[in-house]
């Protein structure tokens, strides 16, 4: 059993990680399906689909996640979303593709490219532990003023870290491209 400020916890910063990701889809969907076409599993023609299935996909997980009706099933839901999504990173960087956009970036400029890494499938795998976290039976304590407090600090706190976690994946990316580009560089000079 978890406590049901875990639990609230849980659901809510589901809630509104998948709908700020589905809006930020919804407000650029044009770039949403190149990222999506980019990543080169799909056909052409089920590119812009799929763009818009995401998108409504992430827009009823949050709602059923903030909802807190059929708590199970969201979970289930989003874990096999976020499962979908790192399939398709691990594919391209098993191809050697990580220069493309996660397509996961919610809230940079259209500039702001977040490329595939390992540690975009390690945050994701840490995001569907947390779906299983999410099924466990919860306990029936009520929720006091000073647990709402506590709720509003612990998702300030996850979302910095959130937030924090995917900088420090952004920063170590470009790095590595800024390493690759030189590494380049020397060797045509060295020729």
């Amino acid at each position: 059993m978890i406590d049901p400020l875990i639990a609230r916890t849980l659901a809510t910063g589901f809630g509104l990680l998948f709908l700020l990701a589905a809006v930020h889809k919804l407000a650029a969907m044009r770039e949403f399906r190149g990222t999506l076409a980019a990543y080169g599993l799909l056909p052409a023609a089920l590119v812009a689909p799929a763009a818009w299935s995401a998108a409504i996909a992430e827009l009823m997980l949050g709602i059923g996640w903030l909802s807190g009706s059929m708590a199970t099933a969201i979970a289930a839901a989003s874990a096999a979303l976020l499962f979908v999504y790192t399939m398709a990173m691990t594919i391209n960087i098993v191809r050697g593709r990580v220069h493309i956009d996660c397509g996961c970036s919610f809230g940079r400029s259209s500039a702001g490219v977040q490329q595939l890494s390992k540690g975009l499938l390690v945050r994701n795998s840490i995001l569907i532990a947390a779906t299983a976290v999410a099924t466990l039976p919860v306990s029936s304590r009520a929720l006091g003023a000073t647990d709402y407090l506590v709720l509003i600090a612990a998702l300030a706190a996850l979302t910095l870290t959130y937030a924090a976690g995917n900088q420090l994946l952004a920063n170590f990316a470009a790095i590595g491209s800024w390493r690759n580009a030189a590494a380049t560089r020397d060797r045509g000079d060295a020729e």
